[in-house]
């Protein structure tokens, strides 16, 4: 790993030890922080379980800096699935940051590969979303039919799908 990819998870790290220590998080950041884009932050505990995640798959903040902030707050202190996280977990928590892509529309499944792209499925109000390289799911149409699924949209509707890339970064 170099120290691009373990940038994000080192901001991750320092805004919540500050969020602890109640100030404000000071961190050299180069300029790919400055670019919108999704993201999502996943805090695992030594056992390699889960301790808190929180993003999406579309920008809410102007900065991917801001955005990675508000994700790491929330996936450390407010994830209703887990108690708040303790300071003494975090020296040991790993973190991992999926950066998205922006989505892009799609009009032919040969365009999909499941092992590359997550997708997006839409029908009316009906959405799913499956990130990419998911255990047993080998070809487009089976990435879709789960992901149809997923949503409650039968076999046979028509749909919208977008595909989009995921960036993970590890500390």
């Amino acid at each position: 790993m170099n120290k691009e990819e373990s940038i994000y998870c080192k901001w991750a790290r320092v805004v919540i030890e500050s969020y602890f220590n109640k100030t404000e998080p000071k961190i050299s950041l180069g300029s790919q922080f400055f670019l919108q884009k999704a993201c999502n932050v996943t805090l695992y505990l030594s056992d390699n379980s889960i301790r808190g995640s929180f993003g999406s798959i579309f920008p809410s903040k102007p900065t991917l800096k801001e955005e990675i902030k508000s994700n790491a707050i929330s996936a450390a202190f407010f994830d209703s699935r887990f108690n708040r996280l303790k300071k003494s977990e975090l020296d040991n928590a790993r973190i991992t940051i999926d950066v998205f892509e922006e989505p892009e529309r799609i009009y032919n499944i040969k365009d999909l590969d499941p092992h590359v792209y997550g997708i997006i499925v839409s029908s009316r109000q009906c959405n799913s979303v499956l990130m990419p390289a998911i255990y047993n799911i080998n070809r487009p149409e089976d990435q879709v039919h789960l992901a149809m699924k997923k949503a409650g949209i039968p076999l046979g509707t028509s749909v919208i799908i977008y595909r989009f890339k995921v960036n993970r970064y590890e500390r």
